[in-house]
Formats: structure tokens, C-alpha cells, sequence
């Protein structure tokens, strides 16, 4: 259901977005642990493999933030407005060149996706298999490219739980087929990597289907779908492109770095490699609490600078900063403490172990920070305001490269050096974003 959040008790309405937001993101990081746990029992090659296709995909993901990211900061002005009129001309032009995107990008990672791993070194073994899970992933661009924009316009509209139900299903679906498909249980094929890539691209294609039926049984209150081609509107996409282009570019700055980052730590062999997608998937459960409660802070700026009440959205803004910070503590307790049993649900590698266990120990320091980087991106792309975050991503991702190379040549390191960049790094982005916070400027930000 769509919600006004321009009235109301500030937390209640913060929490009731910010946990079907978590549970939806907790969705997706429940399938990439489903998938780790059971690719983690083909050997290390094959976790290998994934780490370097979970990067790329994450570089796609970062272009889907284009119009999503975009299209909750602009419809949730307009339905703060009460403009519904232009709230459904920018949704239902944004789905068709966002459909067009889509199959742009498909086409891309079927040329592309051998020579990312051939860049990174990898053994060969490693290139084959990334490159067959990268290709049929390709196929779910579509799924993937529409079905963001859809859940944006939910959100914009105050709605999180829809989102939070579709990626069940698609997730529902995944954790059924992924033991059929990877080992060929009953009249299935086994397909190893190839069938944890199927499983994900049917799951998203079902929730993509299921949105579409929300959506035209009236789930949204403005009509969406239009029923011809509309002629291209370049002056509306780039209203919703130019919001969320900072924030993706700084995701693809993010997915680049990983990858060169992979190339750094190949040398130490490929359970280093794996470590990254062990321990990556691990705080990703973190990284997805933090970006929910990021959402949910977005819809309530966008709603309340759209009806004219700045302080209660910075109000919002730091109720949204004391919740993750309790809760990223919770988390550096965890990761520090319970590393190892943690990572043994993914491997029973001694290498693999020990060099996941060191990223866990060593990022568990970091996770406060990550919560303020987070939140306060949400805050400044409700406000449509998103260079500031960008600048502040790309500067402390890139950064992590020479960290890196410094870290990992001083006696002692080793490949841990890598992990410590990370660290660094994310400390100094979180301390960056905030003190740009204060300077108050997005509060005033015109879209």
C-alpha cells in the first residue's frame, strides 16, 4: 500500500519501510548464500569463479541504479505534490527505455564476460566456469533492468512490502531449483554453475511477472502502463538519469576496483580469490541492512522535501543514522567473534578458511562506518542530491588500490594488506559523508 510519509511518528514510519525494504535486500543475499553454499561444494574453483561474476554483475546492478535510484528520488516528490499526472508520464517512460537498456546490456556481457576473467589471471579452469555462469546470467538482464524500476516506483509511492514479497519469490524459487539444477537431483541435468545461473534467472523472471500483475490490479495509485509506445522524452529521462547516474557510476567505480583487486590478489593463488566471494557474501547480509534502512530513509526525504518540510526530513535522516549504527555494531561483534563458524558453512578448505576468517576479523571494523556511508547516500539520494556520495565513493573506492599494493608488500601482510585497504578505506569514506551531511546543502536541493 502507498503511504504519505510526510506525517506521522518518525521512526514508526522509518521502521515499517526500512524492514520489508531489509527483508527484500536480505532476499537477495540469501540467494547469493544459497548459491555460495552449494557452488562451495564443487571445490574452490568453482567459488573462484563466482567471485569474479558476482563483481561484473554488480558493475550491471550499478547501471540498473541509473533509473532506479532516479525514479524513487523524482515520483516521490510528485506524489509528495500530489502531482500523480507527472508521477505516470516519467513511470511509464522510464520502463520503456529502461526495457531498451536491458537488452543493450545483454548483448554486452555475452561478448564481454570471458575477457573480464582473462584480465584478472585466473587459472583456466576458473575462466571457463566464470564464463558460463556470466552468459546465462545475460539472459536475465531484462528481469533484472525492469523489474528495479517497478520496485522503485513502489517505494516512491511508500510501498516496500510489494518489493519485499516479489523478491521472496523470486528467492523461494532459486532456493528449490539451485540443488536441482547445480547436482542434477531426480530427472534434473546436472548442470553445476550453469544450473545456480538457470535457478536465478527463472526465479526473477517469475517475480518480474508478478510485479507486472500488482501493478496492473491497481498496486500503484497512478497508472503505470501505457498503452501504445510513447515517443522518447530525453529531457524526463535525463530528469531521472542525471539523480541516479552519481550513485552509479560510483557502484561501477566500486565493481572495477574489486575486479583490479582480484587481479592483486590472484598472485597469492585462487583460494585468495574465493576468500573475497566467502567473505563478501558473508557481510553482505551487513551491506543489505544498511542499504534497506538507505532506501527507506530515500522515500522519506523525497516524500518530505516534496512537501516542504526540511527538518522533518533531516529529522528522518538521523533517526535513520542512530538505528544502523546499533545495528552495524551488532554485526562487528559477529563477524569478529564468530568468523570461523561462519565461514565453515562455505568451505572445509584450510586456505580458503584462514584467508576468509582474516577478511571477516579485519572488516568487522569497518561496519559502523559502512552504516553511515550507507544511510546517508539514501539520504542524499532522496534529496536528488547524489554527487556528494559519489564523490565520496569514488575517491575512498579508488583509493583502495594503492592501499592495497602498500598494505600487501609491508612485512607481516601479505595478502591480508588487501583486506586491510578495505578497511581503511571504508572508515574514511563513512567520516567523509557525514561531515558533507552536515553541511546541510541537500536539504535545499532542487530536482
Amino acid at each position: 500500500m502507498a503511504k504519505d510519509l510526510s506525517k506521522g511518528s518518525i521512526p514508526v514510519l522509518l521502521i515499517k519501510l526500512a524492514l520489508p525494504a531489509v527483508f527484500s535486500l536480505l532476499g537477495y543475499t540469501v540467494n547469493y548464500f544459497i548459491d555460495g553454499i552449494w557452488i562451495g561444494r564443487l571445490g574452490s574453483k568453482s567459488l573462484a569463479a563466482l567471485a569474479p561474476a558476482s563483481f561484473v554483475l554488480w558493475i550491471i546492478y550499478s547501471f540498473m541504479d541509473i533509473m532506479a535510484i532516479g525514479i524513487v528520488a523524482v515520483v516521490s516528490r510528485y506524489y509528495g505534490e500530489k502531482n500523480f499526472n507527472q508521477a505516470s508520464e516519467t513511470s511509464q517512460k522510464v520502463i520503456q527505455f529502461t526495457a531498451i537498456l536491458s537488452i543493450v546490456f545483454l548483448f554486452a556481457v555475452l561478448i564481454l564476460s570471458k575477457y573480464i576473467f582473462l584480465f584478472i589471471g585466473v587459472s583456466s579452469e576458473v575462466v571457463n566456469r566464470g564464463q558460463i555462469y556470466l552468459v546465462i546470467m545475460a539472459f536475465a538482464m531484462p528481469a533484472f533492468f525492469i523489474g528495479e524500476v517497478f520496485y522503485g516506483i513502489f517505494r516512491a509511492s511508500g510501498d516496500t512490502t510489494t518489493p519485499m514479497k516479489l523478491t521472496i519469490a523470486a528467492v523461494g524459487c532459486n532456493m528449490v531449483l539451485d540443488p536441482l539444477l547445480i547436482f542434477g537431483l531426480g530427472p534434473f541435468p546436472r548442470l553445476e554453475l550453469a544450473g545456480a545461473a538457470l535457478a536465478t534467472v527463472i526465479g526473477h523472471y517469475l517475480a518480474l511477472v508478478w510485479a507486472f500483475y500488482k501493478i496492473r490490479k491497481g498496486g500503484i495509485p497512478f497508472k503505470v502502463f501505457a498503452s501504445r509506445i510513447l515517443p522518447f522524452d530525453f529531457s524526463l529521462i535525463w530528469k531521472v538519469a542525471k539523480v541516479g547516474i552519481p550513485i552509479s557510476v560510483s557502484g561501477v567505480v566500486f565493481s572495477v576496483v574489486y575486479i583490479i583487486l582480484s587481479k592483486v590478489a590472484a598472485p597469492y593463488g585462487d583460494f585468495v580469490v574465493a576468500s573475497f566471494r566467502v567473505g563478501q557474501l558473508v557481510e553482505s547480509v551487513s551491506f543489505m541492512v544498511c542499504f534497506g534502512f538507505g532506501q527507506a530513509v530515500a522515500s522519506m526525504v523525497g516524500q518530505n522535501l516534496g512537501a516542504k518540510l526540511p527538518k522533518r526530513a533531516e529529522k528522518s535522516a538521523w533517526t535513520a543514522i542512530a538505528i544502523i549504527s546499533t545495528i552495524t555494531f551488532g554485526f562487528s561483534f559477529l563477524f569478529y567473534f564468530f568468523a570461523r563458524p561462519i565461514t565453515s558453512l562455505f568451505t572445509n578448505d584450510p586456505q580458503m578458511m584462514a584467508a576468509a576468517v582474516y577478511y571477516l576479523k579485519i572488516v568487522a571494523l569497518a561496519q559502523v562506518m559502512m552504516g553511515f556511508e550507507m544511510v546517508l547516500e539514501g539520504v542524499f539520494s532522496g534529496a536528488g542530491d547524489t554527487v556528494p556520495p559519489m564523490i565520496v565513493s569514488i575517491i575512498g573506492t579508488i583509493i583502495r588500490i594503492p592501499l592495497a599494493m602498500v598494505f600487501a608488500n609491508m612485512p607481516g601482510f601479505g595478502y591480508t594488506g588487501i583486506y586491510w585497504a578495505i578497511t581503511v578505506s571504508t572508515i574514511i569514506k563513512g567520516v567523509a559523508i557525514f561531515i558533507w551531511f552536515n553541511v546541510g546543502k541537500w536539504k535545499r536541493k532542487e530536482i
